[in-house]
């Protein structure tokens, strides 16, 4: 009788093959979304990291001020003052106010990328600075300029990081002009929030504001 030796191919089938394709897909896959997801996540706390820096600042200037916040550059010049990001920068450890320790600033404090094709960048609530003599708003003749005046400060808005180079914002521009609070990158779903007790948060943009459902946490009088 003859003996035949089947000796099995020592190379993949076809089936095999497939299989082994699909198995290094499903991997390669998990583990992009892994890397996005700590991605994600690092940028977050690095943004929150950087906008408790900011409050710092702020209140650090305020206590050399009687208590008051600086002003964003749409009024300060009028008060003989720089826009609040210059004015907070030797508390943020740089030498001077000029012009040039801003746009370093800019990059390392602010997260203001300048590759970036829509500038992102923290803009104080301008409620700080109306005054009621001169300005039209709602709620006058209310002041918000001294810390003391605000009574739910951890509900609060003192700056968000917005889309634009702008360096304040109002609730209704919110609304209407930022959309979104620009994540801090991409997949993420939150922007963040300084609050005027110096906590920082990331939270969806109607969690701060929305007409329809009586938030408006830009308003002191109104912040619960």
């Amino acid at each position: 009788m003859i003996m035949r030796n089947h000796r099995r191919s020592s190379g993949f089938t076809l089936v095999e093959l497939m299989v082994a394709i699909v198995v290094v897909a499903a991997l390669a896959t998990a583990t992009l979304t892994a890397v996005g997801s700590f991605r994600v996540k690092a940028a977050g706390v690095n943004e929150l990291a950087r906008m408790r820096g900011i409050g710092v600042a702020l209140f650090g200037w305020a206590g050399e001020h009687q208590g008051r916040l600086p002003r964003s550059s749409h009024s300060a010049t009028g008060h003989g003052e720089l826009g609040w990001q210059r004015e907070i920068l030797p508390h943020l450890g740089y030498p001077d106010t000029s012009r040039a320790a801003l746009a370093l600033a800019r990059t390392r404090e602010f997260g203001m990328d300048p590759a970036e094709g829509l500038p992102r960048g923290p803009a104080l609530n301008v409620y700080y600075e109306l005054n009621p003599e001169y300005d039209d708003y709602e709620g006058a003749p209310r002041q918000w300029r001294n810390p003391g005046s605000i009574s739910k400060p951890s509900a609060t808005v003192l700056a968000v990081m917005a889309f634009g180079t702008a360096d304040h914002i109002m609730a209704q521009y919110f609304n209407s002009r930022v959309e979104n609070l620009p994540a801090p990158g991409k997949g993420a779903e939150k922007g963040c929030v300084l609050w005027y007790d110096g906590s920082a948060t990331l939270e969806s943009p109607g969690a701060v504001f929305d007409p329809s459902r009586g938030i408006d946490r830009f308003h002191p009088d109104k912040a619960r």
